[in-house]
């Protein structure tokens, strides 16, 4: 049965401001690979033949809104930014984006009821479990005596172009409000996030970041991750098996451990390509730090990155979500184009926050006047 959504518990916003499409092309969807063992759970009952009614007042009772605040100053019992979040274990435990807690000293959550009425709203205190600034997520947890009701995700395959969709969030007025919708498509680039995400003709407001898309059966479909200032009826989320994978990976690890290679890369510029006929790849464009994985394996500054595994490196996001799945420790087996050579090298990847730890050091004691590097072929 297709959802109609009536609006009979809170008008939805319209979308006033957020992200611009950089790629009109067709992706398909990024199959991510879940490598890390579930780490919460949620045993809602299947609502697939349950009414619409149902189904909306399961995805309110599990919706939350985010409040920040500043601690130790006039207002620090105002909240000075709002987002959202849903809850995904009955222990407490609550998805959001990172970007709605970066900036925030002191989090606190309020929890819908099946009305959505703000007024049967309970608040709590949160602890900020961790954070993905990659995949945009993060994970809060909460401490209750009971139960909390909790949405069950769907899963990646199930969600498909042309469904109906719908979204539970919050602005600096409205208090869990919705919005309706279809999936666009999958594997859509935009200028604020490095990986691929799912578009939705869906307006959605400030604050909603963090809130659940749900599908017709009431099970989450995606994180509500950005808006669109072009098209005020767009709007884009993180897909489902992105988002399951980081916020295992946070809550087992405390952030989202994803491994790195150690160099700064960039899109391979065009007069390159075309005077060496490249057809695709990535270029690393600063010297190397002494102790990155990649300098250990031989790599220097603008060689040209064409393969990881033996797959082809479209382009610096495409590396990017290609190791976005690694952890530290896992080896990859890197082609390298150098001054009209080809040949391969394998990294052994570090934590993403070690590579910021020895970069810090490195420009610590970097030598400014030092001679450019030289160059040498393989």
């Amino acid at each position: 049965m297709a959802l109609t959504f009536t609006p009979y518990l809170l008008a939805f916003g319209v979308a006033t401001g957020g992200a611009d499409m950089t790629n009109s092309e067709d992706f398909h969807a990024q199959n991510y690979v879940e490598r890390t063992p579930p780490m919460f759970q949620c045993d809602t009952p299947d609502m697939s033949n349950a009414s619409e009614q149902l189904k909306l007042e399961n995805a309110f009772s599990t919706s939350v809104r985010v409040n920040l605040y500043y601690d130790h100053t006039p207002y620090a019992d105002t909240p000075f930014a709002v987002g959202s979040g849903v809850v995904i274990d009955p222990s407490g435990i609550i998805v959001t984006n990172h970007h709605v807690i970066d900036d925030g000293r002191k989090v606190k959550v309020l929890i819908s009821d099946a009305t959505g009425n703000p007024d049967n709203a309970v608040e709590y205190e949160a602890e900020v479990v961790g954070a993905d600034s990659l995949a945009d997520i993060a994970v809060l947890k909460i401490n209750t005596d009971a139960d909390l009701p909790c949405s069950v995700f769907a899963t990646a395959d199930s969600v498909e172009v042309g469904d109906t969709s719908f979204v539970i969030g919050n602005n600096a007025v409205d208090y869990f409000s919705y919005s309706a919708g279809t999936v666009l498509r999958h594997g859509a680039y935009i200028n604020k996030s490095l990986l691929r995400v799912t578009e939705h003709d869906m307006p959605v407001t400030t604050g909603f970041s963090g809130g659940a898309v749900f599908d017709e059966n009431a099970q989450i479909s995606g994180i509500t991750g950005y808006k669109d200032t072009v098209h005020d009826t767009q709007s884009f989320s993180i897909p489902v098996d992105m988002a399951t994978e980081s916020i295992n990976r946070v809550i087992q690890y405390g952030h989202a451990n994803h491994g790195a290679s150690g160099m700064k890369i960039r899109d391979l510029p065009i007069s390159i390509a075309e005077r060496y006929d490249l057809t695709h790849g990535i270029i690393i464009v600063d010297p190397i730090d002494e102790g990155m994985p990649s300098a250990k394996a031989g790599l220097q500054q603008i060689d040209v990155i064409t393969h990881i595994n033996g797959d082809k490196v479209e382009d610096r996001r495409d590396y990017i979500a290609k190791m976005s799945q690694s952890y530290p420790g896992d080896e990859v087996n890197l082609g390298v184009w150098r001054l009209g050579q080809t040949f391969e090298t394998s990294v052994t990847l570090i934590d993403r926050a070690e590579f910021y730890d020895i970069r810090r050091a490195a420009r610590a004691t970097q030598d400014a006047t030092a001679a450019p590097p030289i160059i040498k072929a393989p």
